[in-house]
């Protein structure tokens, strides 16, 4: 232990083991505790955590195993000194000056650049200008900004309706885990993951976990996942679906989140941080980081901020306009010489017996003479709509590639169903694809080790029957699937036979094993030319047994050559037939 010192009169400041501790050196009140974190901001030795902080941190039961890559977990957390950062290694050998400029021998030259300002140990560049003393700013402005923007999304229904199509559409698609690279290969790993995302977060559905995540995504872009109860293998015990606006992202020198086992994430309860993740407990995936923020995401929500403000207070306009708005629906004038007291009279005396009493509307009443009605514009909120409103409600869907046409008026039947199919698609793929990748292969091949499974989208049912059947029989008829194939999709038992792969024809019905060897054999039967004319050496004028056998391999290869022509001019006859179908179906919807 180095002896105390004294500074500006306060509590000494001594080194135990690299760090920086004040207080009582010695005696019953001896304390070490850690300097605060503002110290150190600037240059000195490094703080790192008080000797409390360095006891066994008590788990949840079941989470003590191992970390990542089978490292294990001590419950003890690491102690790093001032000089074990990984970047103080690089080393960068960029001279200062342009070789290929010479000030003195140059016209307006454009001189040597500035001497970075930057210390000579500093050889590595930022990912991102992040703010100074970002790890110490526990309640950032993106983490109110989150708030923000999940307050919008329930303030505009049609957002919210959005969002809620955008998650139906993509928890309708069929899904299925699977032997990496291997369709419909099933081994002892693939059923565990089957049989565990039953309920991932052991309470939850799958439907219902995948919504959760699926909301953090479109809102704030900040889907969160805490796999920190793991077995005494390592292996994650559940999945738990965290709040992402209450994850607080650390980063390094560099600007990047801090590699295992620094700690990378701080959850903030209450505005204060409760409790530090590493790497390994957190699975942080927001789907659009950006470069000037690269640790947060840019959700669909945030893409249209100031839209969506606009929409909600052109909302509350319109809601005070019926809650508290005074503009009737008709006004009456009244004869020249009533007075106030007499209007008033005649004003409750009216409301007295019209109002409530739908027998007596809808008889005939007689005024006095001189009264006039007058129809007062946008007293039925004729006004409160606009073309600007259709704007809004068309930029929000677009956001979401959804369609809009349940939102808006006067689209083609068929226009919109082109536009709604289209909108689909073009969302639906990268959202696929991030689910694929960034969660669940993530969770199976990172979390539980099984590089051997993936996480696969199934194809996608076609909606109308008609094309369907007609997508199905096309593909039996090539020998592309077979008939259990077809019958799997449809939900139905095999039948007998069924697992053959068949060529169907106007000559007949041909297995696809029957066609490839027919094909072989005609492969390597040899050209009658060849054989001349066909007579025995003996002389007797009758054919060999071998010529005979070539023959007839000859004729199977032209019967297997006939079928295969069968086929491509029957499938180009069926797409074409398809082709003619959708044209007529165009037409009609045209027509209505």
């Amino acid at each position: 232990m180095a002896k105390g010192k004294k500074r500006g009169g306060g509590a000494p400041v001594r080194s135990v083991q690299g760090r920086l501790v004040k207080g009582p050196t010695v005696g019953p009140g001896a304390s070490s505790v850690p300097l605060g974190p503002g110290f150190g901001s600037s240059g000195g030795v490094q703080s790192t955590q008080s000797p409390a902080a360095l006891a066994p941190r008590p788990h949840m039961a079941g989470s003590v195993g191992q970390g990542p890559a089978g490292q294990p977990r001590t419950g003890h957390p690491p102690v790093f000194g001032p000089h074990d950062s990984k970047y103080n290694d690089q080393v960068s050998n960029v001279p200062y000056t342009i070789q290929d400029v010479d000030i003195s021998r140059n016209w307006f030259s454009p001189f040597q650049p500035i001497t970075p300002f930057g210390p000579p140990n500093i050889q590595f560049p930022r990912e991102w200008d992040y703010p100074t003393g970002d790890n110490l700013n526990f309640t950032t402005p993106r983490m109110v900004l989150m708030q923000k923007l999940r307050l919008m999304s329930r303030s505009w229904g049609v957002l919210r309706a959005i969002i809620q199509t955008r998650k139906d559409q993509m928890l309708r698609l069929p899904w299925e885990f699977q032997v990496r690279d291997k369709p419909r290969k099933v081994n002892n790993h693939v059923q565990e993951m089957r049989d565990f995302f039953r309920r991932p977060d052991g309470k939850r559905t799958f439907v219902q976990w995948s919504r959760m995540i699926l909301e953090d995504l479109f809102v704030i872009d900040a889907p969160t996942l805490y796999v920190g109860h793991r077995n005494m293998g390592g292996q994650p015990l559940c999945v738990e679906v965290l709040d992402g606006a209450t994850i607080k992202v650390l980063i390094d020198d560099a600007g990047r989140v801090p590699d295992y086992p620094s700690p990378a994430y701080q959850q903030v309860i209450k505005g204060l941080p409760m409790v530090n993740f590493d790497e390994s407990e957190l699975v942080y995936a927001p789907m659009n980081p950006t470069p000037e923020n690269p640790i947060y995401g840019f959700s669909p929500v945030e893409h249209i901020y100031m839209e969506v403000n606009e929409a909600i207070r052109k909302t509350m306009y319109t809601l005070g306009f019926w809650t508290e708005g005074n503009l009737p629906d008709l006004i009456m004038s009244v004869p020249k010489d009533w007075t106030p007291t007499q209007i008033a009279s005649f004003q409750a005396l009216m409301d007295s017996e019209l109002s409530g009493n739908l027998a007596r509307k809808s008889k005939m009443r007689f005024v006095p003479e001189g009264m006039r009605p007058y129809d007062i514009k946008n007293a039925s909120g004729e006004g409160l709509a606009s073309q600007r409103d259709e704007m809004l409600i068309r930029l929000a869907c677009y956001a979401f590639s959804v369609s809009p046409t349940p939102f808006i008026k006067g689209t083609n039947r068929a226009t919109a169903q082109s536009a709604a199919e289209q909108a689909t698609q073009e969302g639906l793929y990268p959202l696929m694809e991030w689910f694929k990748s960034c969660v669940m292969d993530r969770i199976i091949q990172d979390e539980f080790g099984y590089d051997d499974v993936e996480f696969v989208w199934k194809a996608q049912p076609e909606v109308d029957q008609l094309k369907r059947s007609q997508i199905f029989a096309n593909y039996v008829r090539a020998g592309i699937m077979s008939i259990d194939e077809i019958r799997d999709q449809m939900d139905m038992q095999p039948v007998p036979g069924g697992e053959q792969i068949l060529i169907y024809t106007n000559n007949g019905v041909a297995t696809l094993q029957d066609a490839i060897a027919a094909g072989r054999l005609a492969s390597q039967a040899p050209d009658p030319a060849a054989a001349g004319d066909g007579s025995n050496s003996a002389g007797g004028g009758r054919p060999s047994g071998a010529a005979t056998e070539s023959g007839a391999q000859r004729a199977d290869a032209e019967k297997v050559l006939a079928l295969h022509e069968d086929v491509v001019e029957d499938t180009e006859d069926l797409y074409a037939r398809i082709h003619e179908l959708e044209q007529q179906l165009e037409a009609m919807n045209a027509a209505d």
